[in-house]
């Protein structure tokens, strides 16, 4: 080997450890044209190949090398190397298998055939190699990391931390170690211990776009969203085109209310990945929470064309079954739960939504199956009770409806829905103040809510409270000019305020509004029979009675599906 050659093996080896594969592959390149069976030249110019994803001219040049040295049992343990690169286990593990073979405490080799077990899937296998080249070298860390990340597949994160912890002593700032043991922590439920290691991986590289993302994601799991939206924010000014945390940040701007923000992400997301079935589902519901349901209908298909029968198909059909039944088309909505629940029987969520469905379409005793499948598993499901509260109403049941509401207000004593809900079973049971004491409440919660404002109106006309029923209803109609069951209400209080012709009025609008409602054809006829000064027939017909309270005003819940 001439002065020249040794100089180029030099200047190739110092770039090799330096990482500047390019001028070290030039080095190497040199060599093997003046001499062409250079075993060393041919080791490296293989391994650098491997390192830059040239798998097939690596294959070449170690198979070279191993015509010249069949026993080389590290040059072999490469070649297997690259070949499960390749995707060829089997040639992969016939290298591996001879290198061990022949020198069966060679830890390299006892290290790559591990890692060929693991992405087949035969972790037993796995951890035996990993195992033994542990025994070897106590110290191996790529060892540790390895088995780590097996005791993770196996969902063992104990013996995971243990090897993470131990690399860790071996080099405290590796970042793929803390990496790793930060996801450990995460999917174990330890998200102070995750944060910890994130957070110390930010003050070795404070300019990480990836670990802000991770971060990020972290703080969303633990309901920190504005710290989450920050770092991710942070990730997308180091790394502004990476469509995931586009759409992470997106989600984390919709949990904000910022939905107007989230969407802009997401359309910037699905520019850079037009077939991304995660984005389209957010954008989907994003669409879903703007009430934009044919928008939301188109991105909710298309993710479904794609998407096997796992959780995001779950989600992305309870999603188009709720823009359905926004939309009124029942029957579809209700051919999409039926989907969902194919793939998951017991999904609260889906389950919950269903039973909506089949109590729109008048199927009560249906419906009230749907939602007991759900509290059998979780009693306390605030959304569930609500819903079968309202279907017990629907079914003039009232102690039953009046229990579930009950139940949700112990839960969450400013529940909204609850409120308004209970506030009406009170009055339909005659108890008028305790059904005040509800409907304002959630008038100061939410001042304009036009349920709480109607039923308030209907319990102080039947106080005899004229004035305060007339406020309340002139309220409603300014909002909801064509609402029947207000205008009609307001027609009995204006008689009762000697208000004929407004009276008059109201009620025909009603009328015209309405045609079919037979508890504003009830008013009507007591109206006009009171105007037709038949007063003996008026004060023998129990007013109140006719004045039931409107059971379709009350709003349906549907739980955020976002989340």
């Amino acid at each position: 080997m001439n002065d020249h050659v040794l100089q180029l093996i030099k200047s190739g080896s110092t770039h090799k450890h330096l990482c500047q594969l390019e001028e070290s592959l030039v080095c190497f390149n040199q060599v093997l044209e003046i001499e062409p069976n250079n075993k060393l030249a041919l080791r490296c110019r293989g391994d650098i190949y491997r390192q830059l994803g040239k798998y097939k001219e690596s294959v070449a040049d170690l198979s070279k090398m191993l015509e010249l040295d069949p026993n080389n049992a590290t040059v072999r343990s490469n070649r297997g190397a690259v070949y499960r690169e390749l995707k060829q286990y089997t040639k992969s593990l016939l290298d591996l298998n001879k290198a061990i073979d022949d020198e069966p405490n060679n830890g390299f080799s006892l290290r790559q055939r591990g890692i060929t077990y693991k992405e087949l899937g035969q972790y037993e296998d796995s951890l035996s190699d990993f195992n033994k080249a542990l025994e070897i070298n106590l110290t191996d860390a790529l060892a540790l990391k390895y088995r780590s990340a097996i005791y993770r597949q196996l969902l063992n994160y104990q013996e995971s931390i243990k090897d993470l912890d131990r690399a860790l002593q071996i080099n405290p700032n590796d970042i793929s170690a803390l990496i790793s043991r930060g996801e450990a922590y995460k999917e174990s439920k330890q998200y102070e211990k995750s944060l910890a290691d994130l957070n110390k991986i930010l003050n070795i590289r404070p300019n990480d776009a990836n670990i802000y993302h991770l971060r990020g994601c972290l703080n969303q799991q633990l309901r920190k969203v504005e710290d989450s939206q920050r770092d991710l924010r942070r990730s997308l000014e180091i790394e502004p085109n990476n469509p995931f945390v586009l759409n992470n940040y997106a989600v984390t701007c919709s949990k904000l209310s910022l939905k107007e923000e989230s969407l802009i992400e997401l359309n910037r997301a699905l520019a850079l990945d037009p077939n991304n079935t995660y984005i389209l589902y957010n954008r989907g519901v994003t669409y879903q929470h703007l009430n934009k349901y044919e928008e939301s209908l188109l991105d909710l298909n298309k993710a479904l064309e794609t998407i096997p029968n796992n959780e995001l198909a779950v989600l992305a059909l309870n999603a188009r079954g709720v823009c359905y039944s926004e939309l009124g088309r029942y029957e579809e909505s209700l051919f999409n739960f039926n989907a969902a629940l194919e793939i998951e029987p017991n999904n609260i969520i889906v389950l919950n939504h269903r039973g909506v469905i089949y109590r729109l379409l008048g199927l009560y005793q249906v419906s009230l199956k749907d939602y007991d499948k759900p509290l059998k598993i979780n009693s306390n499901n605030i959304y569930v009770l609500n819903n079968r509260g309202i279907n017990y109403e629907d079914l003039d049941r009232h102690e039953e409806s009046l229990k579930d509401f009950n139940t949700v207000l112990e839960i969450d004593p400013s529940n909204l829905i609850a409120l308004v809900n209970r506030g009406y079973i009170y009055g339909c049971l005659g108890r008028y103040e305790e059904s005040l004491s509800d409907l304002n409440k959630v008038l100061e919660i939410k001042p304009n809510s036009m349920n709480a404002l109607l039923n308030r109106g209907i319990i102080n006309q039947i106080l005899g409270l004229y004035e305060e029923s007339l406020k309340d209803l002139n309220n409603v109609l300014k909002t909801e000019q064509n609402n029947a069951v207000a205008l009609s209400i307001r027609g009995v209080v204006y008689v009762k305020l000697s208000r004929k012709e407004e009276s008059l009025a109201d009620i025909n609008r009603a009328l015209e509004i309405e045609p079919s409602n037979m508890k504003i054809h009830n008013i009507c006829g007591i109206i006009y029979q009171f105007l037709g000064q038949y007063e003996n027939s008026f004060t023998t017909f129990n007013v109140n009675r006719a004045l039931e309270f409107n059971s379709n005003s009350v709003s349906v819940v549907y739980e955020n599906v976002s989340d």
